[in-house]
C-alpha cells in the first residue's frame, strides 16, 4: 500500500472508532471510568481533521502524523499510549513509498518492544 491508500485506511478507522464512541464508552462505564469513547472519538477526530487532504510520499510519513495528533489531541494515558504505538514503530525504520504485510508487522512489532 501506498502512502494515500494507507492515509485513506485510516481514515476509514477514524470514522469507524468516531461512530464506536457510545459503544466504547458503554464497555468503559462497566470496567472503568467512563470516557474511553470521548478520548477515542476525539483522537480520532483529530487524526482524520490533519490526514484529510495531505499527500504522503512515504507510508511513514501517515503513521508519524497520526501518532503525533493523538499525542496532541487526546487526553490522559490513551494519547501517549496509541500516539506512542504510532510514532515508535518507525523511528529508525526505512522511509518507504509503500508498505507490504510484512512491514506493518515489523512497525506494530517494533512499537510494543520499546
Amino acid at each position: 500500500m501506498n502512502g494515500q491508500q494507507v492515509r485513506d485506511m485510516y481514515l476509514h478507522v477514524a470514522d469507524v472508532m468516531i461512530s464506536s464512541e457510545e459503544f466504547l464508552t458503554e464497555i468503559d462505564n462497566k470496567i472503568g471510568d467512563g470516557d474511553h469513547g470521548i478520548g477515542m472519538a476525539g483522537g480520532f477526530k483529530g487524526v482524520k481533521k490533519s490526514l484529510n487532504g495531505q499527500n504522503f510520499q512515504y507510508v511513514n510519513e501517515v503513521f508519524r502524523d497520526i501518532g503525533m495528533t493523538m499525542l496532541c489531541v487526546m487526553g490522559g494515558a490513551s494519547g501517549v499510549l496509541f500516539g506512542t504505538v504510532f510514532i515508535s514503530g518507525i523511528v529508525g525504520y526505512k522511509e518507504k513509498e509503500e508498505f507490504d504485510l510484512v512491514d506493518f508487522s515489523n512497525v506494530f512489532v517494533k512499537s510494543l518492544e520499546m
